[in-house]
């Protein structure tokens, strides 16, 4: 089983829209699937509960029952699963991360997110969890999607090649229990989330095979 893992350390990065449109799509390429949502605001449970169809399950679970509900997970048979976490990662993530197959961090393109960069290193490095980051939110045509991405390479953290744009599809989606896919499958959303998920396949497919640490 792959645990992903959506993490930040700022609101607003984009952590909950990315985890519900990676669930559908990892969907489409043929996984069982689950999202876990551990945000006390409950948005991606919400999502789960607009959702016509019953092709993926969406739990709410508090952080402290996180490994019993990845044991079940397992157990039941699910070949990915989707963590999204609160804002504000502080070391109570720690012992999430650990038991992640990837990490990714999304940052929006902005000095604000990239004042967060040592704090997530240092999150990242205590639980020993490959991570990768992925430029989200990006406004079309921004000048400053490549210094931002040197500049979180620079900070050790390697940067995904997908930049996932601010688009009105994303958030339009949402609101009808779909992803960005089902909403608008021609959109340029929709590619770059196809991409994207890929792109973190393509990840997890480069690392050392190990066995994540339980908590």
């Amino acid at each position: 089983m792959q645990t992903i893992v959506i993490a930040a350390q700022k609101g607003g990065a984009g952590k909950t829209t990315l985890a519900l449109h990676l669930a559908v799509e990892y969907h489409r390429a043929g996984k069982s699937v689950a999202l876990i949502d551990t945000d006390p605001q409950r948005s991606a449970e919400m999502w789960g509960g607009l959702r016509d169809a019953n092709d993926i399950t969406v739990a709410g679970v508090p952080g402290a029952e996180i490994a019993a509900a990845l044991r079940d997970a397992e157990s039941d048979g699910y070949d990915v699963v989707l963590v999204d976490t609160p804002p504000h990662a502080s070391a109570a993530l720690v012992p999430v991360l650990r038991m992640a197959t990837l990490a990714v961090v999304p940052f929006q393109p902005s000095p604000l997110d990239l004042g967060t960069l040592e704090t997530v290193r240092r999150m990242l490095d205590a639980a020993g969890t490959p991570a990768v980051a992925v430029i989200n939110a990006a406004p079309l045509r921004a000048a400053e999607i490549e210094p931002m991405r040197q500049a979180i390479e620079e900070g050790g953290l390697t940067v995904l090649d997908t930049v996932v744009h601010h688009l009105m599809p994303f958030r339009r989606s949402i609101g009808n229990g779909l992803s960005v896919v089902e909403f608008d499958p021609k959109g340029r959303g929709a590619a770059e989330i196809k991409q994207l998920r890929k792109d973190i396949d393509a990840a997890i497919a480069a690392l050392p095979k190990a066995t994540p640490v339980a908590a």
